[in-house]
């Protein structure tokens, strides 16, 4: 019975726990269509933009100064950008004026080798050829803000009257989305971020350590396996979800849970909360305390009668002792008592026979034949009465 409570306790444990895992999954799911739509709705803007923007043949001065009349957001600026020489302008305007050298900073630092820099290109060659796709997160030095941004192709009027494609970005602060994604109370401790195909952050949490995710992991999970690492990178790039049991920077284990964003290439939502904090203990060992007390309660309670029985077996064969040696006793005293008037009877009728001519004294051995065979029938009625009282029916 103890090893069943076990047994059924360590299997509802584990269910619980499996439960709690998939209810954290299917809450991190939720904040990755909550960050989707927040993101397409700011992609509906640049959209938008550039749907009025060419329907009116801007200029670059026009659309600028279109979009800082639109532009309803404070905390929202947008960058138009010479895709050919990376140059921009924002709607942020500054004493000297509303050029960025950001972007052109991303260029030369991608063509000196920087895989970090060269990703962000080619996230910028996918916007500017209609794919969905999120930049950041970067520090603008002009406005010095930190941002991710999404954008879109704008056909702009050059002075000759041609048009020219350019990148129209809409900057959008990293606390802006950050504060989309708020987690259920039972989920205080737990943290989101995004990060790239490649594991390079996107946005990181405040536990999110290190230059990019891969490196955290090594660091703090694989710190003597660089193959293990590899392997976790080969699996965020092959899948599109998944969860992960990895350590964090203080060496607790964690859940780490992943997923890619819908309709953006290479871009993952990842979620992070302390496994001890997801899996709290609950109380299942109550059952097994429960029927260990009841089984220990009933072991003491069929002792008692146990040992109650054996005492009463004990006295009664103590009794039955006492009996067969009272038995013994009576049935030694009774032989003694019988053989004596049986002797007489016999003697005296041997006696009797030698001296059969002699009627006086014949008749005095049958008297004392007659007294010794009452004396006989008296014990034997007597041993007749024991027998009676014995057998309850006296």
């Amino acid at each position: 019975v103890v090893g069943f409570a076990i047994g059924y306790s360590n299997s509802v444990q584990a269910d619980q726990e499996q439960t709690a895992r998939d209810t954290f999954c299917s809450t991190m799911e939720t904040m990755k269509q909550i960050s989707t739509r927040y993101l397409d709705s700011e992609r509906a803007y640049v959209s938008d933009w550039v749907a009025y923007i060419e329907s009116q043949d801007m200029t670059e001065d026009e659309a600028l100064e279109y979009l800082r009349t639109i532009n309803a957001s404070s905390d929202r600026i947008a960058h138009i950008m010479d895709m050919d020489t990376f140059e921009a302008r924002s709607t942020y305007q500054r004493a000297d004026g509303d050029d960025v050298s950001t972007y052109q900073t991303f260029l030369q630092r991608s063509n000196n080798g920087d895989t970090n820099m060269q990703l962000f290109v080619e996230n910028m060659q996918r916007m500017y050829n209609g794919k969905a796709a999120v930049l950041g997160k970067y520090k603008i030095y002009e406005s010095q803000i930190t941002a991710i941004s999404v954008g879109a192709r704008v056909n702009l009027r050059q002075a000759d009257g041609s048009t020219k494609g350019y990148l129209l970005l809409r900057i959008i602060p990293v606390e802006s989305m950050k504060k989309n994604w708020i987690f259920p109370t039972e989920y205080a401790t737990a943290e989101i971020g995004l990060i790239t195909q490649t594991c390079d952050y996107v946005i990181a949490s405040n536990s999110m350590r290190s230059e990019n995710f891969i490196e955290f992991v090594r660091a703090y999970t694989f710190p003597n396996d660089y193959n293990r690492a590899n392997e976790l990178l080969t699996r965020l790039a092959e899948s599109n979800s998944g969860l992960l049991s990895l350590k964090n920077s203080k060496g607790e284990d964690c859940y780490w849970y992943y997923s890619r964003l819908d309709g953006y290439e290479g871009v993952d939502i990842l979620g992070y909360i302390p496994q001890a904090k997801l899996l709290r203990s609950h109380d299942n060992w109550n059952l097994v305390l429960l029927i260990c007390g009841t089984v220990l309660l009933l072991a003491l309670l069929d002792g008692a009668y146990i040992l109650a029985i054996n005492r009463r077996l004990r006295e009664t064969a103590k009794l039955a002792e006492q009996a067969s040696e009272a038995k013994t006793q009576f049935l030694s005293s009774m032989s003694h008592d019988i053989r004596t008037p049986l002797n007489a009877v016999l003697g005296m009728t041997e006696l009797a026979k030698k001296r059969v001519d002699d009627a006086q004294y014949v008749q005095e051995c049958l008297n004392k034949i007659s007294v010794s065979g009452s004396h006989l029938l008296t014990l034997i009625n007597d041993v007749l009465e024991i027998s009676k009282v014995e057998s309850g029916k006296t």
